[in-house]
């Protein structure tokens, strides 16, 4: 069946091998400067089964249109005078678009705004925009992505109630409430996640008030919801077993995951997910400052049990810069925030554990609780904690219902 040449042209206009390669070139210099890969279709030649001269030839591929998010086709017909010349044409440029394809050529590139001077009137996405930019560039990497994350449920919510148009002097105290009722009425959150992200949009604006952009905090003045305390409950050893079981039949890493927070005393979060191969030492772990709570590179030491399993897994032969909880192993790509919850909350639901109050996180107290009973030396458990000082130590055993015998002091010998 033949096309004809305005079928063939739907998309483009007309133009040679030759023409093709220039134009794409020219897509390819106006590349988003983004380290994403866009989708695409690599190249086809289509021609006719007898190599006619007399039918169309043309080479078909698709590319990102970044304008309107789409894929878009497109087709460079081939008008040579041979056959043999017309697949050495397509060969080329097949060769040559796959490549700038595969390299991240898109269409329709999409022009970033300067973010100039922040102002009253200056759009709010845009104000958002600038903060975020100077909290990445000036605080921790986990601080940076907490913002992100709130203020892009901010971002959300105006663009789901079409108020995109606020500027930064616009948004108001009845804005600010508005928001928290719809976080609280619509969204149905916990408190405690609600008051997290007033406290963030409070720093947010309270950000642009102290540059004096803007003379009130929006969010200044709205109380706190009420929280019920809640601690992370340590697990028993019957329970601890359990999961054990469970992961070394089903989820390994994510075994090697809880023993990093159980032994090491490291945090779930940010503290764990950096942790590097370049992080091992020969009988400590390196907590680095930058993802540290404290904000202070300090060394953890490396329990016995624990070292049976970084050799078990032959972490320290992976190259330094690798994640030691990357996906799907050690590898250059840090896992997403939530990722080891996650995976714990199937380990959770397969052992029957679930509605407990267990979380990925009480495994640090697990830990901690193990190290106090096994060796009941106080300066341990405050150096692999990283406390400061005792005192906070003793508060933190407290907390997890460890308390001293006070009795004790009655066995000093009379004189």
């Amino acid at each position: 069946m033949g096309f004809s040449r305005s079928q063939i042209c739907q998309n483009d206009k007309q133009m040679t091998a030759k023409q093709a390669q220039q134009q794409l070139i020219q897509d390819k210099s106006k590349l988003i400067p983004m380290s994403e890969t866009y989708p695409y279709k690599l190249c086809r030649l289509s021609k006719p089964k007898d190599n006619s001269l007399e039918k169309p030839w043309y080479v078909e591929f698709y590319v990102w249109d970044a304008t309107k998010q789409k894929l878009h086709r497109k087709r460079y017909v081939l008008s040579d005078d041979t056959a043999k010349a017309r697949e050495i044409e397509a060969a080329k440029l097949i060769k040559q678009t796959n490549q700038q394809l595969i390299a991240g050529a898109v269409i329709n590139p999409v022009q970033k705004k300067q973010i100039g001077p922040i102002q009253p009137e200056t759009p709010l996405l845009e104000a958002i925009a600038f903060f975020l930019k100077y909290i990445k560039g000036s605080k921790k990497p986990r601080t940076y992505e907490t913002y992100k994350s709130d203020l892009q449920k901010l971002t959300d919510y105006l663009t789901t109630t079409n108020q995109t148009n606020l500027t930064l002097g616009t948004f108001t105290f009845n804005h600010a409430q508005a928001y928290i009722d719809y976080l609280i009425i619509d969204q149905q959150l916990k408190n405690l996640r609600i008051n997290n992200l007033k406290a963030t949009n409070s720093a947010f604006f309270g950000f642009y008030q102290k540059r004096k952009t803007i003379n009130e905090n929006p969010f200044k003045g709205i109380d706190n919801l009420d929280v019920q305390a809640s601690k992370h409950k340590s697990y028993t050893n019957q329970e601890a077993l359990a999961i054990k079981n469970y992961c070394l039949e089903h989820d390994p890493r994510l075994w090697l995951a809880i023993s990093f927070v159980y032994y090491g005393f490291i945090r779930a979060g940010y503290e764990l997910r950096s942790l590097t191969i370049g992080n091992l030492f020969e009988k400590t772990i390196l907590i680095e400052g930058q993802n540290s709570k404290s904000g202070d590179s300090e060394h953890v030491m490396i329990p016995a049990a624990l070292e049976k399993i970084i050799q078990q897994y032959k972490l320290r032969d992976y190259p330094k810069h690798y994640y030691i909880l990357g996906t799907d192993g050690p590898s250059e790509t840090m896992v997403d925030k939530n990722h080891w919850y996650r995976r714990h909350v199937k380990a959770l639901e397969a052992t029957k554990l679930t509605g407990l109050n267990h979380d990925f996180y009480a495994w640090k107290h697990t830990g901690v609780i193990a190290l106090w009973f096994a060796t009941k030396e106080i300066e341990l458990i405050r150096s692999q904690c990283r406390h400061k000082d005792i005192a906070t130590t003793l508060l933190y055993l407290r907390d997890l219902g460890i308390y001293f015998d006070y009795t004790l002091i009655n066995k000093f010998p009379e004189l």
